[in-house]
This record gives C-alpha cells, structure tokens and sequence, in this order.
C-alpha cells in the first residue's frame, strides 16, 4: 500500500492488507459487487453491519468469483471461498441466460456459521493464497464506527 492510500479505509489479515470499499447502507449492502466486470488484486469490499448477526448474502449479478470473509470482535468467524461465478463465460448465451434465470428463481444464500458483523469480499482465492482460517485476527484502519 504506498503513502496515498494509507487514509483510505482498509483491512489487514494474515499479513496482507486490503483498500476497502464500504457497504453500510441499505442499498449499499443490497447492491454489493454485483454488475462490476472485477475486483482489482489488492481491494475488497467491507459490509459493516450495526450489529452481529446471521447475514445472509446471494450473488446476484455477480459477474466474476469471489470469497466471503465473516467477521466479528476482529477474528475471522466463518468463511465461503470460490463463490458468486454468475455466468459462465465460455457458455453459449442461450446457457449464460438459462443459468441467469434459475439463480434469479433459486438463488443460493451464503451465511456464517456464528454470529458477523462484518463481512469482507475478495476475489476468489484470496483467502487460500493468504491462509486465512477462522480464528485468524483482523484490523482495521480508517473504518467508521456505525454506533
């Protein structure tokens, strides 16, 4: 991270720091990363909720993979890697559409396995090229407080 964007929101983990979008609005929270083409290498998005809870998250109109990252008193609580692929790129359009239409009517729902009240989206295969576990600690910098 070089010296401009040390004010900028971000996140560390295992060692590797992150710039972070912030998603904590309702709409902001709704919207996610869904319609974005990629997340850039060094990014991520922080979901801050006002409280810990059972979030539940479904990748609508994600257009690349992710990994979910459940946080709470600052360690890593839950984790769902590999996720969100909403079209197969390769896939003739007529499938690409297909696919697109079943996920609208049975979308699959992402949850931690205890309590979060953040939650960190990277791109897939973040979390295995860094080892994020659960248990691994968090901390943030330049993150507002919701309380």
């Amino acid at each position: 991270m070089d010296q401009n964007s040390s004010s900028l929101p971000n996140v560390t983990v295992n060692g590797t720091t992150l710039i972070v979008e912030l998603a904590t609005t309702n709409d902001a929270i709704k919207k996610g990363l869904s319609g974005r083409p990629m997340l850039a290498t060094d990014r991520g998005m922080l979901f801050i909720f006002p409280k810990p809870g059972l979030y539940r998250f479904w990748m609508l109109d994600m257009r690349f993979p992710i990994d979910i990252i459940w946080i709470n008193d600052g360690h890593v609580v839950s984790m769902n890697q590999n996720v969100g692929v909403a079209f197969d790129a390769v896939a003739s359009p007529r499938q690409s559409i297909f696919g697109w239409l079943l996920r609208r009517r049975r979308p699959i729902f992402y949850s931690p396995t205890s309590p979060a009240q953040y939650v960190l989206e990277v791109n897939a295969g973040f979390s295995a090229e860094h080892r994020i576990i659960p248990g691994n600690e968090i901390t943030f910098q330049n993150i507002p407080s919701l309380s």
